[in-house]
Formats: structure tokens, sequence, C-alpha cells
């Protein structure tokens, strides 16, 4: 009928045909919690508990999965005794998870079922789409269930491979009969059936819980063939909602089960059992919880080798907890957290969980510490929405138990560089201009800066560095990161020396390596511009032996970046599309939009150049979506004016003279001369390719001109010969 019941008539079929079910759920809550998902597919499948101890786990994980996935395992598990740098963790989990993957579909047909991936967390899905592309040419199969919000999940999931949509519709008048039929043990009668159809517009969930809340509030009178409503009932009070159905019925209840109810609730979608009998101070629940499971809202359920309970339906779980009190809540979530405490204990395996009821127990300083704990694992793990989730709590809670507190201006710094990272501009400059304001940090001035520089105010990018260099209070490496911002601004604006000036600045004072590598990568790009590619190169190279050395993933993504943009001048292509795809792989797995779009970009010059057209049209494409997503002019302006090149040389004409004036138009916007040039040179090659010699002159001119301005003699000159050949032209058509 619905989606759980199709989940559970596949798995029946497919473990009938000898293929092995893996089984997991996402939780109205687990959106904060990294990889909750997999942790619980883990779990299930090696029937392991929370409390079991790390020698336990460890033990288990070795008897059941290759040597190789088991540290990754560990470390999902939250059992590992290893420290690693953020990114090196997250692949070791990714990489378990895929190998275990792997090697049971070595012995037969595997399938990874997840319920409810609307409430999956961002590290988690990014996971999911990581297995679907690893397991393309293997027999695995994701099965996953989701309410309509989120398909566009499940749609990037599935992006490159093969997907088959099952949408729920609603019910027929007829299935509605027969849907009641099965419920209640007769067919609904010529009263109750049309009811039932107009009031639930054919949703089963909403069929079955309105059929079951008027037959218990005696409702429905027995015939000899059918069930149908009473002569006198009052139609007004039958529910038009399912929520509303939900809470009728749970006010039917009594004072001892809707306590239990709400016990649960605070809980989660699911909870285990032995949780449960812990916050509902030592009660044996188990007779309750019998009365709720017959009457249909709550279902059995083992979690890894261990029973709970789970609401039947996610609206009941909303209505149920919607319905408490602010004040009844906060303590419910406080008895939770003390229970987890004595349960389970404090370790990172389940400080997410921790944070959480702390949180909406309202907890105040006590909560800090769990917030901030789970924030920086989220961050180690690059769950950047997690943490961001975790991060925003921490710092309403300060706001409330301290009137000053140093705490709150680094919390701030570091929501606002994930705001950054994540590509929203918006949130990262009213954090960045907070802390600026107040205390007048370099990486403040820094961070709103570059997020001026991305969202192309780059006007007003540059005004603000001059202030803070003026104003400097501050030396060696924090100033070297003004210094750094500069040299980005300046290049956008095209003035490619003063950007080498100013890289030259930072680099005599500072004292960080990798900040020392991004001073040099922003050094060679704007020696590129001005068409030092030897010097440029080697800046490059020396950036990414420096990020290698500190293990800076981040760093090196962006040094591959560079370096697949560099070594097509040298006539390298092979090499630099090998670069350019190293460094797009390093950005994905760091979540950085800028970075991702900014290697797509690279790539799709180096396929390009090596004759693989559609390929970079690909790269290009997929640049532009990301760069719109983030609010990056100069990258879309960029990846548009590529894009138009790739086209013009497929010979559709048309579609690429409308890219590089959008291209042209973005540039302009933001003052980016070299971009603007480059769409000016690329729009007159458009309408020479197309025969239009009058419409080039104009075009290749401008361009001659403004790469004259930037300094980049080697495209002036080329512009130069496009002006001639134009005008040549144009004059041989006039004298014909």
């Amino acid at each position: 009928m619905g989606k759980s019941r199709l989940l559970a008539e596949i798995r029946t079929r497919a473990t009938g045909r000898g293929m092995r079910w893996l089984a997991a759920r996402s939780l109205s809550y687990g959106a904060s919690v990294p990889y909750w998902p997999f942790t619980d597919l883990l779990r299930q499948a090696l029937g392991l508990r929370v409390e079991d101890p790390a020698t336990v786990v460890r033990r288990r994980l070795e008897d059941a999965l290759p040597p190789e996935a088991v540290d990754g395992a560990a470390r999902l598990l939250g059992v590992s005794a290893t420290s690693l740098e953020p990114e090196q963790a997250r692949r070791q989990i990714h990489d378990a998870v895929i190998t275990w993957v792997r090697s049971l579909a070595g012995s037969g047909p595997v399938v990874v079922s997840v319920e409810d991936v609307h409430w999956a967390d961002s590290a988690s899905l990014e996971l999911l789409g990581e297995l679907a592309r690893a397991c393309r040419r293997i027999r695995v199969a994701l099965v996953l269930s989701t309410r309509p919000e989120g398909s566009s999940a499940i749609e990037a999931i599935a992006a490159d491979g093969t997907r088959y949509d099952v949408h729920v519709a609603a019910l027929s008048e007829a299935a509605v009969g027969e849907l009641v039929g099965g419920l209640l043990g007769k067919p609904a009668g010529s009263a109750l059936l049309p009811l039932l159809v107009e009031r639930t517009t054919g949703n089963p969930l909403f069929v079955e819980e309105l059929a079951r809340s008027l037959a218990e509030t005696d409702a429905l009178v027995e015939t000899t063939s059918t069930w149908d409503l009473k002569p006198s009932w009052d139609l007004s009070t039958v529910p038009r909602t399912v929520e509303t159905v939900f809470a009728a019925r749970v006010d039917q209840l009594p004072p001892r089960l809707v306590e239990l109810l709400q016990h649960c609730a605070v809980l989660g979608r699911t909870a285990r059992f032995s949780l449960l009998q812990a916050v509902i101070d030592d009660e044996d629940p188990r007779g309750d919880v019998e009365q709720l499971v017959a009457s249909g809202l709550l279902d059995r359920i083992v979690e890894g080798d261990e029973p709970g309970v789970a609401f039947h339906h996610a609206l009941l779980h909303d209505v149920v907890y919607s319905r408490m009190l602010r004040k009844r809540r906060r303590r419910l979530h406080r008895k939770v957290a003390d229970a987890g405490r004595r349960l389970y204990g404090e370790g990172d395996e389940t400080i997410d969980l921790l944070a959480q009821h702390l949180y909406l127990a309202e907890a105040g300083e006590e909560a800090l510490s769990p917030l901030l704990r789970a924030g920086t694992r989220a961050e180690r793990l690059f769950a950047n929405d997690t943490a961001v989730l975790h991060l925003s709590r921490a710092l309403e809670v300060l706001q409330k138990v301290a009137a000053e507190d140093p705490r709150e201006t680094k919390v701030r710094l570091e929501l606002a560089r994930l705001h950054e990272l994540r590509g929203d501009y918006e949130n990262a400059l009213g954090l960045f201009e907070t802390v600026r304001t107040a205390h007048g940090e370099a990486e403040a001035w820094r961070g709103e800066a570059s997020v001026l520089r991305k969202s192309g105010r780059v006007q007003e990018s540059v005004e603000l560095l001059e202030r803070a260099l003026a104003e400097a209070r501050t030396s060696g490496t924090e100033l070297s990161l003004l210094w750094l911002e500069a040299a980005a601004a300046h290049a956008l604006e095209g003035r490619s020396e003063d950007a080498v000036r100013a890289a030259e600045a930072g680099l005599a004072s500072c004292h960080d390596d990798a900040v020392s590598g991004q001073l040099l990568l922003r050094m060679a790009r704007a020696e590129e511009d001005l068409g030092r590619h030897d010097e440029a190169l080697g800046h490059a190279e020396q950036a990414r032996d420096l990020f290698e050395r500190v293990e800076d993933l981040r760093g090196l993504a962006f040094a591959y970046r560079v370096l697949g943009g560099l070594l097509r001048h040298h006539g390298r292509h092979d090499d630099a599309a090998a670069a350019a795809r190293r460094g797009l792989e390093l950005a994905e797995r760091v979540g950085s939009p800028e970075e991702i779009g900014g290697c797509l970009t690279n790539l799709g010059v180096a396929e390009l150049n090596r004759g693989a057209l559609a390929s970079g049209v690909q790269c290009d494409e997929r640049a532009i979506e990301l760069f719109e997503r983030a609010g990056n002019v100069g990258g879309r302006a960029t990846a548009h004016v590529n894009l138009a090149e790739k086209l013009m040389l497929l010979d559709d004409t048309e579609p690429a003279l409308e890219h590089a004036l959008r291209g042209l138009r973005l540039a302009d916007s933001i003052s980016a001369t070299w971009t603007a040039a480059d769409a000016h040179r690329t729009v007159a090659k458009i309408h020479l390719a197309a025969g239009r010699t009058d419409q080039a002159s104009g075009p290749a001119d401008r361009a001659r001109e403004l790469f004259e301005q930037v300094g980049d003699e080697q495209s002036a000159e080329e512009a130069r010969a496009l002006w001639a050949h134009a005008s040549s032209a144009t004059t041989s058509v006039r004298g014909t």
C-alpha cells in the first residue's frame, strides 16, 4: 500500500531468491548524526549493540569483514584507537563500507536498503552516491525509500546509473473498500466508503487510521455483510487530516499509555527497549507496549540483537511530540540524556545523540561541550551540514549562558568558514562581519573580503582589504591572510602585477606552510595571466609539495586545480587532465562547491585540448550549476565562456554565442577584466565561425584592449590576429 509495505514485499521476494538483504533506516533526528544509517546497517548485520565494549566490536569486525575494511568500520562504529586527519578518516570509512559490500557481493546478490532517505545526513548521502557508483558493475542493488521531499537526494545518488522509480499513488475507491474490508473483517458500507474516500483522498495510511479511529469511537455499526456509519453519527466530527486522526486516537488512550508514547516520541522514531525502560524510571513497560502494538500505534523491531519499538508511522511520532508542552519535552529530553550516559557513556559513537538531547532539554552550559565535540567530529568527517547544525546550536547556547565568552568568537569564525565552504555566502558574510566589527581579527577581515569577492562584490572586497591592511594590528601569518585575499581580489580585477606583489608581501611575513602554499598558488595564477608560464608552474609545484607535506587536502585540491591549468601551456595535455581530475577527486571529498567547480572548469579546458569535446562540455555544464548554486559570479562567468568555445567547435553556434554573452555580462558585473577579455575574444571567434565577419572585428579589438590592460601580451596578440582576419575578410566581402 505504502513505501514500508512495498519494501517488506521486495525483501520477502529478494530473500526468497537467496539475496542478502542489508537494511537500515534514517531517523527523524538522524540528520544531525553523520553516517547514522550505515552505523545502523553494520550493527544490524553483525548483531552488535551500542553498549558492546570496543574489544567485542573489534573482534566481530575482524571475523566478518575483509582485513582492509576493519579499521574503517571500527572508525564508523566509534571504536577506533587511532587519530587521522579529517579527510583520511572520511576516506577510510567510505572505503570500508564499499569494500565490505563488494566482498558480500562476491558470494551472491546483495541488496542495501535504506528507508526514509529524506532524513539522511549529508555524509550518508555522499556515501550512498559513492556506493552506487562503485557497485555499478557488481551484483548490488540500492533500494531507497523517501517522502517526496527526498526525491532530489535520490536523483543525485543515482545520477550516473540506472534508476527505477515506484511512486505510491492514491488508492481508488475499490482499493479503499478492499483495504477497509481486510482491516475490519467486512467491507465498508454505502455510507462509510464514500466518506473514507472523500476525507482521505485515497491515502492508505489515512484510510487505515481513520477506519480504526471510527471503530474505536463507536461511530460504526455492524450489519450481516458490512461495517457502516451509524445513521445518527455527526459527520462534522470526522477528522479531515491524518494528523487529526492520530491526535484523536491518542486522546482516547489511558493516561499511562499516552505517557509511554510521549517517552517513545522523545527517543525518536525508534527506541531500544533497554533505553526506554531506563527513561521511564525502571518500571516494566512490556504490558503497555503490547497494548500499543496491538492498537497499531507502535511496531516491534530489533536493532542489532536488541528488541525495540518504532512508531507505526512518522506522522504519528510528529503528532505525539508536537502536542507535548515545552516544559515536559525538556524534562523528558533530560531524562534521555542522563539514561544514555549511564547506558552508553560519552564516546564519539554517542556524542551526537547526547548533544541532541541536552540541547533540546535546554541544558545550557552542560550542552556546550557535547555540541562542540559533535560539531568537531562532523567536521573531521567532512559532514559539513551536520557540523553547521551542532555549531549553530552551540552558538545559540553560548549567547544565553554568558554575556562575554571567548568561545563565542571561535565558534562564530568556525561557522563562518563552514558556510563559506558550503557556498552559503549570505550566512558566512554576516558571521565574519560580526566578528570583524567586534574584535577586528585578521581571519574575520579575510573571510568577509573573500565572501564579497566570491559574491561578485569585488570593489567592496578590495576596499575592505585596504582598510584591513591600513588598520592591521597584527603581523606574521595573520597579516599574510590579508595579503592572500588581496592577491585573489587583484587577480579577479585583472591587476595581475598587483596580485603578484600582494602574494610576495604575504610570503615575506608568513610562518605557516599551508598559508604559504595558498600564496604561492595565487602568485602562480597571476603569473599565468601575465604569460610567465615557467615561473607559474614552478610556484604551483612548490605549493603542491607544501600541501602534501602538511597533509592539507583542501590546499592540495587547489594546487592540482592550478596545475591542471598551467600544464596545458607546456603542451602536456594528458598531464593537465590528470592533475585536474586529481584536484576534482580531492575537492569532492572535501565538499567545497567552489573548488569542485574550479577543477571542473580546468578539466573542461584540458579535455578540449585533448579533443574530448563532449566530456569538456559536461564539465562546464556541471561547473556552471555548482557556481550558480554557490553564488560565485566569477566562476560562472569563466565556465560560460569556456562552454561557449566548445559549443562553437561543435558547430552549435547560437547557443555558443548565448553562453559567451552571458559570461561577458557576468564578468562585466564584477569588473573581472581578464574574463571579460576572454569573452570578447570568444564572441569574435563565434562570429567568424558563423561567417559574420562584420560582427567579429569589434569584439576582437575590445579583447585586444583588455588583454593589454591586464598585461597578457600573448592573448593580446591572438586578439590582434582575430581583428586583422575579421577586418580583412570584411573588406574582401565589401570589395566583391
